[in-house]
């Protein structure tokens, strides 16, 4: 990345699709059992033959003992009281089950708010530019060989930012929350939108006066086109706006001088690699508390059988 250039940033890792987990399954008699009542702490607790557990009498919802792999239900008159003993609660949990009047549920389910990956909570020794980044940013990821190539440039004459991410194409700007199944669900559709397309990149190119060398990338409308897709996804609710306006461009050096910066344009503009590839995804980077980035999702373009 050149901070200077687009507010971008260098991340990358091993990738996986984040899924939504299903919910533990409710123990019950075998079909076609009858039901049968038991007593647990002085009152009647009735299990009928789908493993719901009802209680003998009308003082609340279940506890003290009532296993919490059930879900139990409670008819009182005028309202319904469902007792919510696992639907979300954690193995192992020590905590009492829960209770809700049935107009106190919440109208987004949980598992829609639950974030897709995990972030760092203690970024006190970050600097203040880092600190942005803490939910991650969107940006793409050179296949290989290209990915080695940059990556060992980038080793050699900037080893502060190759030891921040890999190769990549800066894309949004950093995400202001983190991102939860639905906004990544809704994410995966605005991309499943967009064609794949080709990218040149090559030759050198800088950014004076501020120092750093990296590949020229194009082409910069479908750049602009998919920025402009993710940047519309409620994810991006209350981000900052972008400080300089988005140029496409590959880091190979950033934290750099001007001096080194004009030396590194000669040194490397006969070796610096020069090509094409098909964009078919971009990828999730998130930093750790070291503040090294690692790909935690990607998003995949539309299917074409042109490509």
């Amino acid at each position: 990345m050149i901070r200077h250039a687009n507010c971008g940033g260098d991340f990358r890792g091993s990738g996986f699709a984040p899924a939504i987990s299903s919910l533990p399954r409710r123990k019950g008699l075998s079909e076609g059992s009858a039901s049968n009542t038991i007593r647990r702490n002085g009152s009647n607790w009735t299990t009928d033959a789908r493993g719901w557990q009802h209680r003998g009498n009308e003082d609340g919802c279940l506890g003290n003992g009532a296993p919490k792999e059930n879900l139990g239900c409670l008819r009182q008159p005028g309202f319904v009281i469902l007792l919510l003993s696992t639907l979300y609660q954690k193995p192992g949990s020590t905590k009492s089950n829960h209770c809700a009047i049935a107009n106190d549920v919440p109208d987004v389910p949980e598992r829609e708010m639950r974030m897709i990956t995990q972030y760092p909570q203690d970024i006190s020794q970050w600097q203040e530019w880092q600190k942005e980044y803490q939910f991650g940013v969107i940006l793409i990821f050179p296949p290989e060989p290209l990915l080695t190539q940059v990556n060992l440039l980038r080793a050699r004459y900037d080893p502060r930012s190759q030891a921040a991410c890999d190769a990549h194409i800066s894309l949004t700007v950093p995400l202001p929350q983190p991102i939860s199944d639905s906004q990544w669900r809704e994410l995966e559709a605005i991309v499943s939108g967009i064609e794949p397309f080709p990218i040149q990149y090559g030759p050198l190119r800088h950014y004076l006066p501020h120092p750093g060398i990296c590949l020229k990338i194009v082409p910069q409308d479908k750049l602009d086109r998919l920025l402009m897709e993710l940047e519309r996804a409620s994810v991006f609710s209350g981000a900052p706006e972008r400080k300089y306006p988005f140029s496409a461009h590959m880091t190979i050096a950033e934290f750099i001088t001007v001096e080194q910066t004009l030396s590194l344009m000669d040194e490397l503009q006969a070796i610096a690699p020069v090509g094409s590839f098909i964009c078919g995804s971009v990828a999730y980077a998130v930093p750790d508390s070291d503040f090294h980035f690692s790909e935690r999702g990607r998003l995949t373009l539309a299917q074409s059988s042109s490509h």
